[in-house]
């Protein structure tokens, strides 16, 4: 059965959360409260050690790392997480209609196959 067209289900990758919290904008904006929102657990990993780029080479100043930290723990905290299984990482071995760099393949394979799991949940 395919999901209804009125569920919405959002895969945050690094580019838009680093965005987010390193220019601002309203890129995440209305994701607050979405029940469906998720990201591979490498997500985690990727923003911290921009954080920590960005107040090592001056981007940030350490007040602004720190809320810039503070902000996206929020945010985490209402993402579900997604663990880089097997199923996952076969995904993102395969092939790929355009040319991914491997951390790429490694979130379109994490989308792929939460959203597959989560549809076949429901």
């Amino acid at each position: 059965m395919s999901r209804p067209v009125s569920a919405r289900y959002d895969y945050l990758d690094s580019s838009a959360v680093l965005a987010w919290l390193l220019e601002g904008g309203t890129v995440l904006e209305g994701l607050e409260g979405e029940p469906k929102v998720a990201s591979l657990r490498l997500l985690w990993v990727e923003v911290s050690r921009a954080l920590c780029r960005a107040l090592q080479t001056s981007r940030l100043s350490p007040s602004a790392a720190t809320r810039a930290r503070h902000t996206f723990d929020r945010l985490a905290a209402g993402i579900g997480r997604i663990r880089m299984s097997k199923a996952v990482c076969r995904r993102a071995e395969g092939p790929y209609p355009l040319v991914v760099r491997p951390v790429d393949a490694l979130h379109l394979a994490a989308a792929e196959v939460w959203l597959l799991e989560t549809e076949h949940a429901n």
